[in-house]
């Protein structure tokens, strides 16, 4: 059994806005800080805020994220206690271009379907793993599996390749 959804559907009607801005100084530290902001802001009302932060700032804007947030209520009683509950332990997905670039995907607080009985080891024909891996590749283009391991906190569980 899986833990509970409270988060609304994604529905192109978010709760509200993320703009992230990141900014690296003079001595080259980097800096990102996170605004929310109104879901029906828009794209001239960001910018004029980015354009203000800009103005008032010695460091470089080099990255502004814009994200929807879909905010639900959060509660740990949502939650189920099975093997895995801690968020702390995660399968750790990677994901590979042609070109060698890369970019990890995370499980929090696993579900023991997902694993050969008994084991730490994932199954990689888990269902729920399949659906999840397929529902991925749409948004990253020309990108493939090519590992799944159990993480414990610091610990890394055996890689499997996929």
């Amino acid at each position: 059994m899986a833990g509970t959804r409270t988060a609304p559907t994604i529905d192109g009607s978010p709760t509200y806005l993320t703009v992230s801005i990141t900014v690296y100084d003079w001595t080259g530290d980097q800096r990102t800080d996170s605004y929310q902001i109104d879901a029906d802001s828009s794209d001239a009302e960001i910018e004029a805020f980015v354009a203000a932060m800009v103005a008032t700032s010695n460091a470089t804007v080099w990255r502004v994220t814009i994200g929807q947030v879909y905010n639900g209520d959060g509660d740990k009683n949502d939650a189920v206690e099975e093997v895995w509950e801690n968020v702390k332990d995660n399968v750790v997905l990677l994901a590979k271009k042609t070109d060698n670039s890369a970019q990890d995907f995370f499980i929090p607080s696993p579900i023991n379907a997902m694993f050969l009985e008994n084991s730490e080891e994932i199954d990689p024909s888990s269902a729920v793993l399949v659906t999840l891996l397929a529902s991925v590749l749409p948004m990253r283009a020309n990108y493939s599996w090519k590992s799944a391991r159990l993480s414990h906190r610091k610990q890394i569980g055996t890689k499997i390749n996929l």
